[in-house]
């Protein structure tokens, strides 16, 4: 049995990991963590902790703590997954990963110099819709494929209704926010799953369009990855609807799923093949449950997860380089290592899958 310790007890993790983390198999729910103890005692009593810690250090010396979720604010990320490992524990870190490649190559460091499992909170390589496009696409359903387009489109006015604010984390940049890093990873990191191919160049165009901000609230991405397939991303935080999906386009036809970028199970996925289309019945799976048993898992085997730091980094090396192309007015070349290389491959294609 997996015993956990959860550091940021906010929304994600009161609505999402501590109830998913009831419904996994070999884990329990042992200490949480709350700069305010109060918030943090409520929070153990609902999920059923042990211990309430309003110190991230003392829960981090816990004993019976063996993994740490680590969802405190986005900037706190790296400090926060530095301090865990440093006490000899896992750490799944939610996304995204931390606020620059840097801090990413620090939390791979301390993990590996403490011989412990580093994982980022993406729970969409888990969910059915993807776990079955990534089956078609192996089998060959498309053959050669030319093209990848992939929207995530959400109103945070109409999501959060009358606690909408523009000074939220979500669209502050200093606090890890904007359209790219809060959508765009989920993306990435999720095409990057399905096809095994790593992002060599981006174009990107983003800006605040709606809110008076300074993190940008929509985007747009032209990627080009290692295997010649080019794709377009498309992001907002003001619109209150789209199809939320993955379209995959080859010589033989088109794979589509649609809301299948989502925190819930349910998805629709089809194909045009042969001149018509086939509707597929998607395995309703929790993406969270997955997500934790899967990380569990590794854990006990030493393997490392599909989700890994080292994808975490290069998501990261990614929104850099978009960022760096707005600035530009140009494509810009995703930088990589040959152990970065080496790393993301056995992460997304070899392993263990989910």
């Amino acid at each position: 049995m997996a015993k956990w310790g959860i550091i940021g007890s906010g929304v994600i993790a009161d609505t999402r990991f501590a109830p998913d983390l009831e419904q996994a198999k070999d884990s329990t729910l042992v200490a949480v963590h709350h700069r305010d103890v109060a918030k943090a005692e409520a929070f153990a009593e609902k999920h059923g902790a042990l211990r309430a810690y309003a110190s991230e250090r003392e829960l981090c010396q816990d004993p019976q703590v063996e993994a740490v979720y680590v969802a405190s604010p986005n900037h706190l990320h790296a400090e926060h997954t530095v301090l865990a490992t440093s006490c000899r524990k896992h750490v799944l870190c939610e996304k995204p990963m931390a606020l620059s490649a840097e801090e990413c190559q620090k939390m791979i460091q301390a993990s590996e110099e403490a011989g412990v499992i580093l994982g980022v909170a993406y729970m969409m390589p888990f969910h059915g819709s993807h776990l079955l496009m990534k089956k078609l696409l192996g089998d060959g359903l498309l053959g050669s494929l030319s093209l990848v387009k992939s929207d995530y489109l959400i109103s945070l006015p109409f999501l959060q209704r009358t606690s909408f604010t523009t000074n939220q984390f979500r669209l502050k940049k200093a606090a890890g926010g904007g359209a790219i890093m809060d959508l765009g990873v989920h993306c990435l990191n999720t095409i990057r799953f399905l096809m095994g191919s790593e992002i060599t160049k981006v174009t990107s165009l983003h800006g605040a369009l709606r809110f008076n901000v300074d993190a940008d609230d929509t985007a747009l991405l032209l990627t080009r990855y290692d295997n010649g397939v080019l794709g377009v991303i498309t992001l907002c935080f003001a619109t209150e609807w789209g199809r939320n999906g993955i379209e995959s386009y080859g010589e033989k036809g088109a794979l589509l799923s649609e809301q299948s970028l989502s925190q819930v199970p349910t998805a629709t996925v089809r194909c045009y093949v042969g001149g018509e289309w086939t509707a597929y019945k998607v395995e309703a799976l929790d993406p969270y449950v997955g997500e934790i048993e899967h990380f569990t898992e590794c854990m006990r085997t030493g393997q490392q997860p599909i989700t890994s730091g080292a994808t975490g980094l290069a998501d990261m090396r990614i929104v850099e380089a978009a960022r760096r192309s707005m600035e530009r007015g140009t494509h810009v070349d995703v930088p990589r290592s040959s152990r970065d290389r080496e790393q993301d491959a056995n992460s997304i294609s070899g392993g263990r899958n989910p």
